[in-house]
């Protein structure tokens, strides 16, 4: 790489040819090269609002930074601006952190934040802009321009409290993920985390933390947003700490696992509804597996389709209410039987009781025994002045026509019980 140059006036660089010879307008005063020098970030060019934010939107992620070597005391009217280095993993600093700044292609670019003090949260050095700023008395601003003569400064320029940003709020409590042998992982600075983990058999590998049951070194993915609230740190100190996800307490989490032994709870667990009508209810979470945990999980399909398909079952339990609203068809089809278990099942409305189910078989029995109690006693189904009368031949006729029609009033697939299954 060759040796970076830092410029002395240039208040930002403009979208200009980056291999044109020297940068535009301002005197250029060129310190001794040096191969990357650290530097104090004054500010930050997050989106649109910011006042520097240009019409094209190219300089999103740029710093005004200050060099620790070679411009303590500039005004900061009179500091540079970098560019990220990467355009496709955007991590941008907030104020106050340390970046390491080199030029290129008529360029100032910077690396990411430098690690000063392990905090997930932030690396900020507040208090350092008040050291190397531009001098505020009279005896320190002939005091600085004596020594750095080469370094003017602005004695209108304002000093930038000591903060991380407009917004962005220090939190002290936001610790790093523990790391075992093999892994990767990406943090947020507010308790946000992707783990590229792998889970082994022995138990003491991992302190009894991601356990395979039959494959050493298989693979993870563990996704989680919302560090657990009361989350105790290994060991307990505040750089030093660092805390394991934990999928029943962190806020959110979605893992991802091909021989791991999650010990998720259920919302139902320790309840009579924890999978009552699942026949070999897992008694633990373990082999390949997705697993989603959250305060709510919300499955939306704007334009088509939800499709459910499992090899082996489809199961929901709830400790409260279950609901379908659908426009259209509702259809249930099985292979083999479907049952409807309830203490109290209502068919078309929520809860009417004004009218109940007839039990089927009950009432072609009793309506058996009634026709057979008229046919019985045709020939004396009457009584006239003159004794017995029989039964007229048509109405005979039709009570033995509706005898051998009552069973097919039955239905040879669908059933009711007299009262509903509590157990």
């Amino acid at each position: 790489m060759p040796h970076a140059r830092v410029y002395t006036v240039q208040p930002r660089y403009q979208k200009t040819n980056p291999f044109a010879g020297s940068p535009a307008a301002g005197s250029n005063q060129i310190v001794p090269d040096i191969w990357m020098e650290e530097a104090l970030v004054i500010d930050v060019i997050h989106n649109e609002e910011h006042l520097a934010h240009t019409t094209e939107g190219y300089n999103i992620g740029s710093v005004k930074f200050r060099g620790l070597r070679n411009q303590v005391k500039r005004a900061q009217g009179n500091l540079h601006w970098a560019f990220p280095l990467e355009s496709n993993d955007e991590d941008f600093p907030l104020k106050n952190e340390i970046v390491l700044v080199f030029e290129s292609l008529n360029r100032f670019y910077y690396l990411r934040k430098v690690n000063v003090g392990g905090n997930a949260n932030n690396q900020a050095l507040n208090g350092l802009e008040s050291e190397a700023g531009p001098p505020t008395s009279t005896e320190e601003k002939i005091q600085t321009i004596q020594q750095h003569s080469n370094t003017p400064t602005n004695e209108t320029a304002q000093q930038i409290p000591a903060n991380l940003g407009t917004y962005f709020q220090s939190k002290p409590d936001i610790y790093h993920l523990r790391h075992w042998e093999g892994d990767k992982i990406i943090e947020g600075r507010s308790g946000h985390s992707i783990r590229f983990g792998t889970s082994w058999k022995d138990a003491k590998i991992h302190n009894g933390q991601f356990q395979a049951l039959t494959t050493d070194q298989s693979p993870t993915l563990l996704l989680r947003v919302g560090q657990s609230p009361n989350v105790t740190p290994i060991p307990s100190l505040f750089v030093t700490g660092r805390v394991i996800e934990d999928i029943n307490n962190d806020l959110s989490s979605i893992w991802m696992a091909t021989d791991l032994v999650v010990p998720l709870k259920l919302a139902t667990q320790g309840t009579p509804y924890n999978g009552r009508s699942v026949v070999n209810f897992p008694s633990s979470f373990t082999g390949n597996q997705i697993i989603i945990n959250s305060g709510r999980v919300v499955i939306n399909s704007k334009s088509d389709k939800v499709l459910l398909h499992a090899f082996d079952g489809i199961h929901l339990s709830t400790l409260k209410d279950g609901t379908w609203d659908i426009e259209r068809d509702f259809i249930i089809r099985t292979g083999r039987q479907a049952s409807l278990i309830a203490p109290k099942i209502y068919v078309g409305s929520y809860n009417s009781a004004a009218e109940r189910m007839v039990l089927g078989d009950t009432l072609v029995r009793a309506l058996t025994e009634f026709i057979n109690a008229h046919i019985t006693n045709a020939t004396s189904y009457t009584i006239t002045p003159v004794g017995p009368g029989t039964m007229t031949p048509a109405v005979l006729t039709a009570w033995q026509t509706l005898l051998t029609k009552l069973q097919t009033f039955l239905s040879k697939d669908n059933y009711v019980s007299n009262t509903n299954q509590r157990g």
